[in-house]
């Protein structure tokens, strides 16, 4: 019989590249809040929360709408609902059971 062997080996420690030692290396690029404008750090934080805002907004639109639609679907049509639900339940359901037979 074969040996067994680990799906994924790890190499040796002494094949690791050894990281070479760095003597006073200065940055090339200062990222601090001080090497940027106060005209362009203004402009871009009023960008930002003004679309932050804008998808809040969207989002609390997009809610209500959903809600909206499912209050009316719950009282309109209930039936359908549970039909509906039962249908998704089943899919997933097959669909998970395959996937766990191909799994295991």
């Amino acid at each position: 019989m074969a040996e067994r062997v680990s799906a994924y080996p790890f190499p040796e420690p002494e094949s690791y590249p050894r990281p070479r030692p760095v003597d006073d290396v200065e940055p090339e690029i200062d990222f601090g809040i001080a090497s940027v404008p106060v005209r362009l750090y203004t402009q871009l934080s009023f960008r930002a929360g003004r679309t932050f805002r804008d998808v809040k907004r969207a989002t609390q639109t997009a809610l209500t709408r959903v809600k909206n639609v499912t209050v009316r679907m719950v009282e309109e049509r209930p039936i359908h609902l549970v039909v509906g639900v039962a249908i998704a339940t089943f899919i997933a359901g097959a669909g998970l059971r395959i996937w766990r037979s191909r799994h295991e």
